[in-house]
């Protein structure tokens, strides 16, 4: 049986850091589009559709940061050890933190002081006796707890907060098993602190080639899989040392649905590795699909039917790419390498 260890669910929350809430009950699965302001995620989306029993009723559109700690804890160790690691009967107001925070104290499993790695966090900002806000503790100091959050400033985020902070009502506590001394203390879990290189050169924010057809909650030789479509995704964090190594996203256009942790083996290609083949001034052109550096949106129809030169060359295998009338710029954007060949 896999071990209910606390890292595992801060790794899970780490990697969705920068998923913003949409505006519509659409393109849930991208952390960047169709941001907005109206409580719609693929967290309480998944409760919806995948697991009805969990809460009392639907909650695609409603205020979501206490869904989020819930889909960390399920996505990290399945539906009968996160329920009980939540101290949640099924069918219940969990959604809701008064309710969710009560479900701990009904457990004796509830702290006003001394937080640790793992444990939700809960915080009142208004006049009422219950609590408002909630998430997940990544670590802790002397002075401090840091957080994961979701719902806050309408996305997944870290925050920091004075031990001694009156917003805080106090900690709900999973009863995790016990881990190896380092792996829950002050700093983060191996996944929730990436690293920046690796012997093949891929790098985070890399766009790669995606071969495989799974992907993992942890990159942790425990971690849960699940089918995927292989195609382009994005690495947005590594864990050198992992069993998973390489955290991917997929992007915009590349034919993924990839959004976990996958084997080495499974992944191809780097932008970093493609940007040391081109010097500025090439002729290129675009492949077809090419996407935005910046959020993996999928450029202008006219991008890859058009003659491009390099202009610049920028860490991590961004290319600075222009489209020239004798002297005059009338396009300029940045894209990945993979999506760039020379003419």
């Amino acid at each position: 049986m896999s071990k209910l260890y606390a890292s595992k669910v801060i790794a899970i929350a780490a990697a969705e850091i920068g998923y913003k809430e949409k505006a519509t009950n659409s393109q849930l699965d991208s952390k960047a589009a169709n941001a907005g302001h109206n409580n719609y995620t693929k967290y309480a989306r998944d409760f919806d559709q995948k697991y009805p029993n969990w809460y009392n009723g639907k909650k695609n559109g409603f205020a979501w940061c206490d869904m989020f700690v819930d889909w960390c804890f399920l996505t990290a160790f399945g539906y009968s050890a996160a329920i009980k690691l939540l101290c949640q009967p099924e069918r219940s107001a969990g959604a809701g933190c008064t309710y969710s925070m009560g479900y701990y104290k009904n457990k004796g499993q509830f702290h006003t002081s001394n937080p640790k790695p793992g444990d939700q966090i809960f915080f009142r900002h208004s006049g009422n006796s219950g609590a408002d806000h909630t998430g997940i503790v990544e670590k802790v100091d002397k002075s401090y707890v840091y957080t994961i959050e979701g719902n806050s400033s309408d996305q997944v985020v870290r925050r920091t907060y004075s031990l001694k902070n009156s917003t805080i009502v106090g900690y709900g506590r999973p009863a995790f098993d016990a881990e190896a001394s380092g792996n829950t203390g002050t700093k983060p879990a191996a996944d929730t602190k990436p690293q920046t290189g690796t012997s093949n050169g891929i790098k985070i924010g890399d766009v790669v080639q995606f071969t495989g057809n799974k992907h993992y909650t942890s990159s942790y030789p425990d971690g849960k899989a699940s089918a995927c479509k292989g195609g382009k995704a994005k690495v947005t964090a590594i864990n050198k040392s992992g069993a998973h190594p390489y955290h991917l996203i997929a992007v915009s256009g590349g034919r993924s649905n990839v959004y976990g942790w996958v084997n080495a083996s499974d992944v191809t290609g780097g932008s970093s590795v493609a940007a040391q083949s081109l010097k500025v001034g090439d002729k290129v052109k675009c492949n077809a699909g090419v996407t935005k550096f910046s959020d993996g949106t999928k450029m202008a129809s006219f991008v890859p039917s058009s003659m491009l030169y390099v202009r610049a060359i920028e860490n991590g295998g961004k290319i600075l790419l222009v489209s020239t009338e004798k002297t005059k710029a009338i396009y300029t954007g940045r894209v990945n390498a993979s999506d760039v060949h020379k003419v």
